[in-house]
């Protein structure tokens, strides 16, 4: 559903965008199927609490259901809980450690799964790979330049994930990996997003793209090299329907995306991912490792309970034998959170000893909430 970095949050439903410019103090919103488009006022305190005259002003010109609007996004893309998180130990430059080189596309159109969209991304290299006789490992942002690591009047950015593998590589708690972080495409003829039919629609198509037009690309054009064909070294990862997207491309995909980070992910009903927790249920176990991370104020709209549907993906995982983590906290739908343990994150990804796969316990305890109470 949402992207986001230190200075901006961009919001996208099938019919519904927002715009939070956090730098200019307004918002940007656009109503598809009415075609109104809109400026407000900026939405957050100091404390990031809500405004709640701007915010009222907002949700009155917004539909409604049952008296609720998608504009309740806005209490949670910044909260008061959010502000103790902050980007992990290692997102931040430290000395003698080799910077790897980011190279970057803009407006690239070459895809043939996607012919008629144009995607910006990043290819992040690291100096050690130059070095290394082995196939380097993957990692694959989803809604990219919300992870990499920026300049800017707030800071280098929720996540910083290109500085985050610089250290980590250099400490050899990963393997050589190299980094592509890849925006939304835009449709060439309306230059509208398509964000939310590739990223929350629960077929092959997406993965198919990063299979059969992104890697091969970055392979022959950038690194030169073959990277590995080993699914446990390769991660995607993604916020909002990027994470339901990342989960998406390795459940059609495992052979190739072994290992899942996800972050707020959007297993609600935009475009059917809400029933991913029963497929997972009734569907013979597939090579997977998963990390899903959500909190306390998570979105709660039309479409669903995000704080909800990451609870249900998690027992549903866990109830079917996967190797999977969860982290629950107390923040919003944003990366605050999933940035203070992004670097632990990728360790526990990469490390194969983490974790256990299996059948559950079979040994049944009656969750509290169903015991009957005594009469």
């Amino acid at each position: 559903m949402s992207s986001s970095d230190a200075t901006e949050e961009k919001v996208n439903f099938e019919d519904i965008s927002f715009h939070v410019k956090k730098e200019e103090s307004k918002i940007h919103w656009e109503d598809r199927k009415t075609n109104v488009k809109k400026w407000n006022n900026y939405m957050y305190n100091d404390d990031w609490s809500i405004k709640e005259e701007n915010y009222n002003e907002l949700v009155k010109q917004l539909p409604t259901v049952n008296g609720n609007s998608y504009g309740e996004i806005m209490y949670t893309l910044m909260t008061p809980a959010d502000v103790q998180y902050n980007p992990c130990e290692e997102a931040y430059v430290k000395p003698n450690v080799p910077v790897g080189d980011l190279v970057q596309f803009k407006n690239w159109d070459k895809s043939n799964v996607f012919p008629d969209t144009s995607f910006g991304w990043t290819v992040y290299i690291p100096k050690q790979l130059k070095e290394s006789k082995e196939s380097p490992a993957v990692a694959i942002f989803q809604d990219g330049s919300s992870y990499l690591a920026k300049s800017g009047k707030d800071g280098l950015g929720q996540v910083r994930a290109n500085i985050v593998m610089d250290n980590l590589i250099h400490q050899k708690k990963i393997p050589v990996c190299i980094g592509i972080f890849v925006d939304p495409g835009e449709a060439k003829t309306t230059a509208e997003t398509t964000r939310s039919a590739d990223y929350d629609s629960p077929t092959p198509l997406y993965a198919t793209f990063l299979e059969k037009d992104i890697i091969p690309f970055v392979e022959k054009n950038v690194i030169k090299r073959s990277v590995t064909k080993d699914p446990t070294n390769v991660v995607i990862i993604g916020i909002s329907s990027g994470g339901i997207c990342a989960f998406n491309a390795a459940w059609h995909r495992p052979n190739i995306f072994g290992n899942v980070i996800s972050h707020c992910g959007s297993f609600v009903d935009i475009r059917g991912g809400h029933e991913f927790p029963y497929w997972i249920r009734r569907t013979e176990r597939k090579p997977i490792k998963v990390f899903l991370q959500s909190g306390e104020r998570d979105a709660i709209l039309p479409v669903g309970d995000w704080s909800l549907a990451n609870i249900l993906m998690h027992n549903a995982l866990e109830y079917s034998g996967y190797n999977v983590r969860f982290e629950y906290g107390f923040g919003g739908h944003n990366l605050r959170h999933g940035g203070s343990l992004f670097a632990e994150s990728l360790r526990w990804i990469f490390d194969k000893n983490a974790g256990k796969v299996g059948a559950r316990n079979k040994k049944y305890i009656i969750p509290s909430y169903k015991k009957a109470s005594s009469l």
